[in-house]
């Protein structure tokens, strides 16, 4: 279910990413109240805010035309985790909002929302399933902490990543995972064309002796 709606056309609204995934949660958390006979349920949610100050000499790192500013950013989130004996669901937002103090027109609004399942079937066998979306109208791309790319436009962008795996743990480290990952692109620019990937992956970590892993 978490995953069908990856399969449709690149065109659909931005706002519809995240409808199964929500759908989804809502059928996960009734299924973890209704057990609470068999097995207790735990919840937690933690909200968070962090506010960071930046002053940035070049801000489009161009080296013929250098302009910098302040860059005040505040991102407020939350983390909402439940829990019971077999099954775990987490719930994480969060926004950012980054305000430039001598040029407005760059302020910029960030939204960023992960699902995650994790449900035990049997003995060693474990589900994974995880969504992350994220909406953004910075002209700047970070993946993995690294500035991939610097627009000159200011178009939204939506990204939304869905994976499922199945794991099968054979030893007290050892573990093979067999899975899917959907990537897809929404963007309003003319410089960027929507895109999907579709990714089936294999992993193994297994400890040859007890020295080699």
């Amino acid at each position: 279910m978490l995953f069908s709606m990856l399969h449709a056309p690149c065109s659909m609204p931005a706002t519809r990413f995240l409808t199964l995934p929500l759908a989804l949660t809502f059928l996960l958390a009734m299924h973890l109240c209704s057990g609470t006979a068999v097995a207790q349920t735990k919840s937690t949610f933690t909200p968070r805010v962090s506010v960071s100050e930046t002053y940035d000499d070049n801000i489009d790192l161009d080296p013929d035309n250098e302009d910098s500013d302040w860059i005040t950013v505040v991102s407020p989130g939350g983390n909402f985790l439940l829990e019971s004996q077999h099954t775990q669901l987490t719930l994480d937002y969060e926004a950012g909002f980054s305000f430039y103090a001598q040029d407005s027109s760059r302020d910029t609004t960030r939204h960023r929302a992960r699902i995650s399942w994790d449900q035990l079937l049997a003995e060693h066998w474990r589900l994974n399933l995880n969504n992350i979306f994220s909406r953004s109208e910075d002209p700047i791309t970070v993946e993995d902490d690294r500035i991939t790319d610097i627009s000159n436009d200011r178009e939204v962008e939506s990204r939304n990543t869905g994976e499922a795996s199945l794991n099968w743990q054979f030893g007290a480290e050892d573990i093979a995972t067999l899975g899917y990952r959907n990537r897809l692109l929404n963007s309003d620019s003319d410089q960027t064309e929507d895109s999907r990937a579709n990714e089936g992956f294999i992993k193994l970590n297994t400890w040859f002796v007890s020295q080699f892993g």
